[in-house]
């Protein structure tokens, strides 16, 4: 079995995410569209960017590529 290292690196990326959700308009619905595996995996993440995803309404579907279409919402 081979050892697998995986280098992540997160950039400013998230901030750019921060800045877009919390400039949104009051109005606006923040919906998160994510599969079993990223809310698991992700979606903490996430939450760690901005207060604002909680409240956000989670759209979950089944994992693998797929159910990853339209069809599948």
């Amino acid at each position: 079995m081979k050892n697998l290292s995986l280098n992540i690196h997160i950039d400013h990326s998230l901030q750019k995410l921060k800045y877009f959700i919390e400039n949104l308009p009051v109005t606006n619905q923040l919906f998160v569209l994510t599969d079993l595996n990223t809310r698991k995996h992700c979606l903490p993440l996430l939450y760690s960017v901005s207060d604002s995803l909680a409240k956000a309404v989670i759209i979950e579907i089944p994992a693998g590529e797929k159910n990853k279409n339209i069809q599948s919402l």
